[in-house]
């Protein structure tokens, strides 16, 4: 039989913010507004539907977009896997619309080897292009053409897997 206990302290700033009735989330709401109001920046988050992410099983989900009023957009998007014998994490993150980003791998392998170092893999990935706006404006000399085919059609987001089959 085992037996696991823990304790758990409440810290100064944390009672503090209890005593005054100051919410964490509120005063990082203030400071965020106060960050774009200096930058002059407003902002939207929406859902890509275009896109579906996750395990497919039990976490499936529309990534979400985040649109900042000078046109810089950002996707979410994996950015980091864990995977174990038997356990798996995957972390999601934001990273900007058309340009490549970073996804990072690390597998542990439990058969005798060395166990407590992951083997750790770095790939870059291509950028994601959901919308006409970002394809007319990063696709080159047909960018223009392709967003108005897309526009005419009614499509409102792609994606280019990297591998060819």
């Amino acid at each position: 039989m085992s037996w696991d206990k823990s304790t758990g302290r409440e810290g100064v700033e944390t009672f503090l913010m209890r005593e005054l009735g100051i919410s964490l989330n509120t005063l990082i709401a203030e400071a965020i507004q106060t960050g774009l109001e200096e930058k002059g920046l407003t902002f939207t988050v929406s859902e890509d539907t275009s896109r579906s992410e996750g395990d497919g099983i039990t976490a499936e989900f529309h990534p979400q977009v985040i649109q900042f009023s000078n046109g810089r957009t950002f996707v979410e998007a994996l950015v980091q896997t864990q995977r174990g014998d038997s356990w798996g994490n995957d972390s999601y993150g934001f990273v900007e619309a058309g340009k490549d980003y970073e996804l990072e791998r690390e597998e542990y392998f439990y058969d005798g080897e060395d166990t407590d170092a992951p083997h750790v893999e770095k790939t870059i990935m291509p950028g994601i292009s959901y919308s006409p706006e970002e394809i007319r404006e990063q696709g080159g000399e047909f960018g223009p053409s392709i967003a108005d085919f897309l526009e005419e059609h009614g499509i409102d987001g792609i994606q280019f897997d990297d591998e060819i089959d």
